[in-house]
């Protein structure tokens, strides 16, 4: 591996651990700030104008990335007229977004508001997308990582102060938008030195990467609606006070998938440079699957045993129904942490459209779901749900990788970790409050390894060969 990428890895990858935490530190002070069913009516909107930037985007930082690394003459042409395209898409959507808010009921004119004080938002969002992924052409993922720390870091700020003076929950609508623009404003002055901001508009550009980025901007929307679809389908079938109750436990789960998340990372381009190589691809896929299943097993036990205690430590008393959510919705941690390294799998063999397809189903199942059991058990519908969605995507990513890795092993794998784990924690139900927490936790986090190890689960040579495979790997190549 070249220095400079392993530089840019470790860096973006500690800019998103960075970035989430100050995220997730600003969605616990807006919650304890503004109540349940305030930050119920704050989440939905969020959610909402996320889905929506995804539209902004609609896969034109992943095209114009690719464009301009490969034809640095036309620089300037891909990335202004990516700009001039993200607006016109930013606008059509704030314009959906303005004559949806007008149409809710008037006992409803907080939420209005908070659509279209967030939906200014689309527009500043146009701006940092196109300055990041102009560093990212620049093979500067270290500059986009710090611009992502800049935002989060300013929205913090300037929750901090909107509680110090004691505003409403609309000053806490603008935090994204301001944010946004200053860490836009601090992108766009960098570029200023890069290239010049002399271009000529041309109308068949702009349509000629309109269509280039149709199959990139309609697979990301998918997975955005996927993600969302909880949250969005609540609020139109329950309360707002339930979908704070959710928010409170899914953003708990966010901050959960750090881990993955670092790890795909780092793994994904190195799945693409080895992807022709069979045996080093399935070895590398498999162990590393191994290792976020039983991780993910472990963080499952601990949520569990101490979901009530985690709830009542980071937000209100007013959100201890959160308890029982969490408890319900930890469970998507089984298939969500494998789901990262089998995604990257697929794109980095270029199966991108059977992604696609394994992910729009699970969307469709996901809304007919929400439908039956949001009505019937509400918050707790909408988690069960979530699991479902969450294991029809495994399902679809191990068999669109069945020619790669040996499905019957991961499964075997994610079943026999289960068993284990499920043995472990039910004893702590009959003991309920008769040590402390901190007992219960000490003594799984001892016997869960023991216990992996003795069934031969864990094995001390596994993880050194993969450490040596990883090592020859990187001194065969010099660059990515």
């Amino acid at each position: 591996m070249s220095p400079r990428l392993l530089k840019n890895t470790i860096i973006l990858s500690a800019s998103q651990v960075i970035s989430r935490l100050l995220s997730f530190t600003f969605s616990l002070l807006v919650a304890r700030y503004l109540g349940v069913e305030q930050f119920g009516m704050f989440t939905y909107s969020l959610s909402l104008i996320a889905l929506f930037s995804t539209v902004v985007d609609f896969g034109l930082s992943t095209l114009t990335v690719r464009e301009m690394i490969q034809d640095r003459s036309k620089l300037n042409l891909y990335f202004f007229h990516a700009i001039i395209l993200r607006y016109i898409l930013a606008g059509l959507l704030y314009s959906i977004l303005y004559f949806y808010s007008a149409s809710l009921p008037n006992s409803e004119q907080i939420k209005q508001n908070l659509l279209l004080i967030m939906g200014l938002y689309l527009f500043v969002r146009a701006l940092f997308d196109s300055s990041v992924s102009f560093f990212q052409s620049q093979e500067r993922q270290d500059i986009g990582g710090y611009l992502q720390i800049l935002n989060n870091f300013s929205l913090l700020i300037i929750g901090l102060i909107y509680v110090m003076l004691q505003k409403d929950v609309l000053y806490f609508a603008t935090a994204h938008v301001v944010a946004g623009l200053i860490a836009s404003i601090v992108g766009l002055t960098l570029i200023s030195f890069k290239i010049s901001f002399d271009f000529r508009l041309s109308f068949n550009f702009i349509m000629n990467l309109f269509k280039k980025t149709i199959p990139f901007g309609f697979t990301f929307f998918v997975s955005s609606a996927y993600a969302r679809m909880d949250i969005l389908m609540l609020s139109w079938l329950r309360t707002d006070l339930e979908v704070g109750e959710y928010g409170a436990s899914l953003r708990i789960i966010d901050g959960l998938l750090l881990i993955p998340i670092v790890g795909n990372r780092i793994l994904y381009p190195y799945l693409s440079r080895i992807s022709s190589d069979s045996q080093n691809f399935q070895f590398i896929v498999e162990k590393s699957i191994k290792i976020l299943v039983i991780a993910s097993f472990y963080i499952l036990a601990i949520g569990i045993i101490s979901a009530d205690w985690l709830i009542l430590t980071l937000f209100p008393v007013s959100f201890k129904n959160s308890a029982h959510i969490l408890q319900v919705l930890i469970f998507t941690l089984i298939a969500a942490y494998p789901n990262y390294i089998l995604g990257s799998a697929l794109f980095s063999l270029h199966r991108q459209n059977m992604a696609l397809k394994v992910v729009s189903v699970a969307l469709i199942v996901n809304i007919i779901s929400n439908l039956f059991f949001i009505p019937l058990w509400g918050t707790v519908g909408a988690a069960v749900t979530a699991i479902i969605s969450g294991i029809l995507i495994l399902t679809g990513y191990i068999w669109a990788l069945r020619d790669k890795i040996n499905s019957l092993k991961v499964i075997k794998l994610i079943g026999s970790v289960f068993l284990i784990s499920s043995s472990l924690i039910l004893p702590v139900f009959y003991l309920t409050d008769q040590y402390p927490l901190y007992f219960y936790i000490i003594v799984f986090s001892v016997m869960y390894p023991l216990t992996l190890y003795a069934l031969g689960l864990i094995k001390y040579h596994e993880i050194e060969y993969m450490i040596l495979k990883f090592n020859e790997a990187f001194k065969r190549s010099k660059t990515f």
